[in-house]
């Protein structure tokens, strides 16, 4: 009896149960590590730009509150409005001064030179209801012609820095530093301190916080009246 003898029919190619599961294991740890490393280099940028922002911000409040502060006003020759106090106050331990001021150069324009009116600006920060540990830096302006007896009529009112973690001002009065100054207690020709010292703290995303300071010499805190 002959028999016949079949050759074995040989597998088609493919993969099994086992190298589908490895290869889309390693992909996924492929795609985890790209994903980490996409996540943080945007992290990186916003939190660049954050303190980028914050470091503007924070030179613009200290040039404006200058500008201000320059232009205090204090003149002999004709009548004028002095009006300098700050009022040293803290908030669970943070520095969180006010500041009100009779200035011929609100909001950092040079008028000065012409003589402008006077303006009453003021400085003041309240807590930032959306990030704890952040405050709200508040100024507001108003004409120093419709206020009366020291007073400050608000006119204006906008919030020009929503991270600030501290602001801390002193006064000089030529011999020493106070934390706190009331004009109303100064003889004439010397209601304006001789400097004012500005220290101010913003902060930035990931917990940043960017340290700014100046002294600001006030020109007509001494003058041949």
């Amino acid at each position: 009896m002959t028999r016949i003898s079949r050759s074995p029919r040989s597998n088609p190619a493919g993969f099994t149960l086992i190298e589908l599961m490895l290869a889309v294991g390693i992909l996924a740890m492929i795609l985890a590590m790209l994903a980490g490393s996409f996540g943080a280099v945007a992290q990186s940028k916003t939190n660049g730009e954050s303190r980028m922002y914050a470091n503007w911000e924070g030179r613009a409040v200290l040039s404006r509150m200058s500008n201000e502060l320059r232009g205090a006003v204090q003149t002999a020759p004709v009548d004028s409005h002095v009006l300098l106090n700050g009022t040293a106050r803290k908030e669970n331990g943070v520095p969180l001064d006010e500041l009100s001021i009779s200035t011929l150069s609100p909001g950092g324009r040079r008028t000065i030179e012409v003589m402008g009116a006077e303006e009453l600006v003021t400085y003041s920060a309240v807590e930032n209801p959306r990030r704890r540990g952040w405050f709200l830096l508040r100024r507001s302006q108003g004409s120093a012609l419709s206020s009366m007896g020291g007073s400050f009529s608000s006119g204006e009112s906008a919030v020009i820095a929503d991270n600030v973690v501290s602001i801390h001002l002193r006064y000089f009065d030529g011999r020493g530093w106070h934390e706190s100054w009331s004009s109303d207690q100064y003889a004439a020709g010397d209601q304006l301190p001789r400097a004012v010292s500005i220290d101010l703290r913003l902060g930035a995303s990931g917990g940043r916080v960017l340290n700014f300071g100046t002294v600001v010499n006030l020109p007509m805190s001494i003058g041949d009246w």
